[in-house]
């Protein structure tokens, strides 16, 4: 059933971190299939960790190991599973945060705060799971996960497992929705940069005429689905611009922005 599904993915960097600053994009994303599962996982490092794109780089890489390792076992996704994912990856947090010359504490504030999101697919069962903001598109349906807060006005993710926070021991885990795998067309996992895609839904495309299509673009295009077809395209959102006589003006994303879609492959009728 997996091979039923195609995918297509980018990420890229937003206004506050493409206009005249040289900044690193802070969200990241992996796709990865395997005969027994398909994951789509996003990552949105915190802007208030100057070096967050390091964690949200990581995060995607150490929570598709553990799926798709997991997997292998043959077992089903359920909380205690997600549970433990939450722990290693903390874990994994800890340990190489230790080998910084910085306080643990410090060097969780300076790159480790990201958040974290996956569609998990497998044969019977597709989970979407968070762990702190995210954005969800199931078949029609627009799901989004509003973290619950620190303090300084932080998401919750992985890193509050490692040192103390302001957050209850309830909002530091996954939030987590099934569905019957059989159940889904067509479904995305985006970071909060989503937000700015979906209000300029209907406006110009930076510098043309052309308007910004509504998000069944996103399953519907068969451009998006070319190799580097999302990239292209959020580069084309978010790009700046100038016109004659004015300055430099930014594109349509003033966050950073990671998306990945699964839709299934379309049949040929005989």
């Amino acid at each position: 059933m997996l091979d039923s599904f195609e995918t297509t993915a980018g990420t890229t960097a937003g206004l506050k971190h493409r206009k005249g600053a040289l900044a690193n994009n802070q969200d990241a994303i992996l796709v990865h299939g395997s005969a027994s599962l398909l994951t789509l996982t996003v990552s949105d490092g915190l802007s208030a960790a100057p070096h967050s794109f390091v964690a949200s780089d990581q995060q995607v890489t150490w929570f598709t190991q553990l799926a798709h390792q997991f997997a292998l076992s043959g077992e089903g996704f359920d909380d205690v599973v997600w549970h433990k994912f939450a722990d290693e990856i903390a874990n994994r947090i800890r340990t190489v945060a230790n080998w910084s010359h910085l306080p643990l504490k410090e060097a969780v504030a300076h790159t480790w705060a990201a958040t974290l999101a996956s569609i998990v697919i497998g044969p019977e069962f597709t989970h979407f799971v968070a762990f702190g903001d995210a954005r969800f598109l199931i078949n029609e349906e627009l799901v989004v996960i509003e973290a619950a807060n620190t303090d300084e006005n932080q998401p919750s993710c992985p890193a509050y497992l490692v040192v103390p926070s302001t957050l209850d021991d309830d909002q530091l885990r996954f939030t987590v929705t099934t569905r019957r795998t059989e159940e889904i067309e067509h479904a995305a996992v985006a970071t909060d940069g989503l937000d700015y895609l979906i209000k300029s839904i209907g406006k110009l495309y930076p510098g043309t005429s052309e308007r910004i299509p509504a998000l069944t673009h996103l399953w519907e295009s068969n451009e998006l689905f070319a190799p580097n077809g999302m990239d292209n395209w959020l580069n084309y959102l978010g790009r700046d611009y100038r016109k004659p006589g004015n300055v430099l003006s930014g594109g349509k994303l003033a966050d950073d922005l990671a998306i990945g879609v699964a839709r299934r492959k379309k049949t040929m009728e005989v």
